[in-house]
This record gives C-alpha cells, structure tokens and sequence, in this order.
C-alpha cells in the first residue's frame, strides 16, 4: 500500500491549561497486492473456493477532520472519518479523555 495526503491543523493556548485544537486532512491511497480476496479449502479434501468483495477497489480515498478542547486534566474530543472507494462510508466518535 502507497500513498499520500496533505494535512492541516491548527492549535489556540488559551490560557497555560487550556487550549482548542483543529485538524484536517485528506489521504488518497493505492493497494498494490488483493486483500479483498480469501481463498479457502478444506483439510483432507481436494480443491478451493475464491472469495471476493467486489465492493472494494485498489484506490481509496480517507478524510478526516477532529477536535480537542483541553482544560487540564481533562479533554473532550471528536473525529469524523470518511472512507470513499466504490461506496461512501463514515465514522464519527466523541469522548472524553481525563490525563492521570
């Protein structure tokens, strides 16, 4: 797998324990060997079956954008993830993080 992306984030102190941090990016990426393909068989017997997602191709595209506000110790934070090859999917997650 090969690729590449550009990125951009951004970071505001606000006070020395707080601060608000953005990030951007966007990553294009190309699969040289198949891992959308399973070949299976059965021990003690002749022959194999192929597997195959169709769904999936070699070229993906991944774009991601996040935020953290931090008041020490604790943060609260979010992502949004979209994948883009043959079909769009997207993951977003928000959490709370406290620093020990």
């Amino acid at each position: 797998e090969a690729g590449f992306g550009f990125n951009l984030g951004r970071e505001w102190k606000i006070s020395e324990k707080e601060s608000l941090k953005f990030n951007n990016s966007i990553m294009a990426y190309h699969e040289f060997a198949d891992p959308y393909e399973l070949k299976l068989s059965m021990r003690g017997m002749d022959g194999s079956w192929k597997i195959r997602d169709e769904k999936r191709r070699k070229e993906r595209l991944m774009i991601r954008n996040s935020f953290e506000y931090s008041l020490e110790p604790f943060s609260i934070y979010g992502n949004l993830f979209s994948y883009i090859d043959s079909e769009y999917r997207t993951r977003a997650d928000i959490g709370f993080k406290y620093a020990f």
